[in-house]
């Protein structure tokens, strides 16, 4: 075996080492990417129910403002009557 013979199996050696490390980090990178879709779908889900829950609060503000207002200008009127 002379020195072409040596070096072209430590090559493959390497080569072999190296692609084994890449499809390992392949698969590790598939499976973070998966996390951080699982991760944002629940954070899209979250932001969705925030914006619902505010859409409601606004909804109910709106007349509760009034009432307060009503409330506040019947006091008045009363007081004003003592």
């Amino acid at each position: 075996m002379d020195g072409y013979h040596v070096l072209v199996i430590i090559l493959a050696v390497v080569l072999a080492i190296f692609l084994i490390l890449a499809i390992i980090a392949t698969i590790l990178f598939i499976k973070i990417l998966r996390s951080t879709k699982k991760i944002t779908r629940q954070a899209e889900s979250f932001v969705n129910d925030m914006e619902s829950l505010s859409s409601t609060f606004r909804n109910v503000a709106i007349p509760a403002a009034f009432i307060k207002i009503f409330t506040n200008v019947f006091k008045t009127v009363r007081r004003s009557k003592k």
